[in-house]
């Protein structure tokens, strides 16, 4: 009883995290399409707690050669899609 309360407790908790880190890939992208200085706390902020998620997939797709001179970021979208896909089917 008390093992399913506590991975209850850590699939919620990590769903939340989950959620957050959306929330914040979401901003980050909004932001990126205006014009806001690029040095501003705010944009380092958000893109410090996205990008280590980011970076990965990046990486991958960097070292296979998907996506290059597409005009879209391509690891940033299929990282936002892939954290949604994982939070929503925990």
């Amino acid at each position: 009883m008390a093992l399913l309360y506590v991975l209850s407790l850590v699939k919620n908790t990590v769903r939340v995290l989950l959620l957050v880190v959306e929330i914040l890939m979401f901003c980050r992208a909004i932001v990126s399409w205006l014009p806001v200085n690029e040095d501003s706390a705010l944009v380092r902020f958000l893109v410090g707690t996205t990008e280590i998620f980011i970076t990965p997939v990046r990486v991958l797709f960097d070292k296979f050669g998907w996506f290059e001179g597409f005009p879209l970021d391509m690891p940033f979208f299929f990282t936002f899609m892939v954290l949604i896909l994982i939070r929503i089917f925990l």
